[in-house]
């Protein structure tokens, strides 16, 4: 199979390497990604393994692309809804990676959600796209435990590497109808959770799990603010320092 890769980072990095390891070779991949310096590295790393990259930034991007793989992969990449006729035009279908269950959650910042909504377990779906979010059959899927001590960052480093570790399953799936799922999750916008501000009527525990929530770097994380001022909150105990400044 040939495949296009919609990824950003180091996570596609490692999605790359997974390949070689099943002993894809560069001249069955194409890479799409955003143009920002978030991707630099992830950009130089294709052009020394001589692998194609195009920057998908606008819907205009995608319509102006005149070559397509077998399968579309999409993990972390770009965050426009790819429509049907650009999905169509992969022989095998197109896959995304979900960082939740779809069958509860769909759209953005889930890991981040979960942990707010003290959900027991946080995971991934890998599914086929369609002209909704995170509505496809599913494919692959895998649940984890939401320890106290989890944030953002340690969760979304589980799920995916979870989930590219399971690549050669799923690529074994691919072509197959999938399963349907039993039903569609809550949908939650590109919006930062309550844009990212600590709400003065939270009681500790509530404030403990939004900050494990924000922590993600290089994101910005949970913002506290007080007497005028912003103060930049990553665990608890900077929580406390600063509502006593």
């Amino acid at each position: 199979m040939k495949l296009t890769l919609s990824i950003s980072g180091n996570t596609g990095i490692m999605l790359i390497n997974k390949l070689f390891d099943l002993n894809y070779h560069p001249s069955q991949i194409v890479v799409w990604c955003t143009s920002n310096s978030v991707n630099a590295e992830l950009v130089f790393f294709c052009k020394q393994c001589q692998i194609p990259v195009t920057c998908i930034d606008t819907l205009r991007d995608l319509y102006q692309l005149d070559e397509f793989g077998d399968v579309l992969l999409s993990i972390a990449g770009t965050p426009l809804l790819i429509p049907d006729c650009i999905v169509d035009r992969f022989t095998l279908g197109a896959i995304n990676l979900h960082p939740a269950d779809t069958e509860k959650y769909r759209g953005r910042w889930m890991v981040s959600w979960c942990i707010i909504n003290q959900e027991p377990t946080v995971g991934y779906t890998w599914h086929y796209m369609n002209n909704k979010y995170d509505t496809g059959n599913i494919l692959l899927k895998q649940n984890f435990k939401i320890t106290k001590q989890d944030t953002a960052l340690s969760l979304n480093a589980r799920i995916f590497s979870h989930a590219i570790f399971q690549l050669e399953n799923l690529l074994s799936l691919v072509g197959t109808p999938g399963q349907s799922p039993s039903k569609i999750g809550k949908y939650y916008d590109k919006s930062i959770p309550f844009n990212g501000i600590i709400q003065p009527n939270w009681d500790i525990d509530t404030v403990d799990r939004f900050v494990r929530a924000m922590y993600h770097p290089p994101h910005t994380p949970a913002i506290l603010e007080k007497n005028g001022k912003l103060h930049y909150i990553n665990n608890i105990k900077e929580f406390v320092i600063a509502q006593n400044i």
